[in-house]
């Protein structure tokens, strides 16, 4: 089943240009829309999806998230929480962290060690992360829309 993904992002006008604004471009791109064939509505390296949502609070910009958003990028959509609102079509997905000795690569090297921890979100976040069982490692798990309108309120 493919899914097609769509995170429509609002942007602000601000008159202030730092370099905290290249950390929102860096992650998603000069488009307005992403779709599932931009690899950032399915994650990527933390730090930078960390210092995305930094910039976006810092900067004032309202995020839209119309479909499925999970792992670096629901660590975005929490951080980002205050401008992000999501529609009825957004999904959230978790999963553990997985990090290497050789992380700082950004590629997986053949016999790398890996470690695979819980990701930092908010409290209640990871509250209804554990009690549907935890991070998984093999998998992700699925937050449903109706589920995640406790975290993130409806676009209007």
């Amino acid at each position: 089943m493919l899914i097609r993904t769509i995170v429509t992002i609002a942007i602000g006008v601000t008159t202030n240009v730092t370099h905290a604004e290249n950390a929102f471009t860096t992650v998603f791109g000069d488009v307005m829309t992403i779709t599932s064939d931009n690899k950032a509505a399915l994650g990527g390296f933390v730090p930078a999806f960390r210092a995305a949502a930094r910039q976006v609070i810092f900067t004032g910009k309202r995020i839209r998230i119309d479909g499925f958003c999970g792992s670096a990028c629901a660590t975005f959509a929490d951080d980002a929480r205050p401008n992000v609102c999501i529609t009825p079509n957004a999904v959230f997905g978790f999963h553990k962290e997985r990090s290497s000795l050789y992380a700082w690569a950004h590629e997986p090297l053949t016999d790398e060690p890996t470690m695979y921890t819980d990701p930092r979100f908010s409290a209640d976040i990871a509250t209804w992360v554990n009690r549907h069982g935890g991070y998984p490692i093999e998998r992700v798990l699925l937050m449903n829309n109706d589920e995640a309108t406790a975290f993130w309120p409806r676009c209007k």
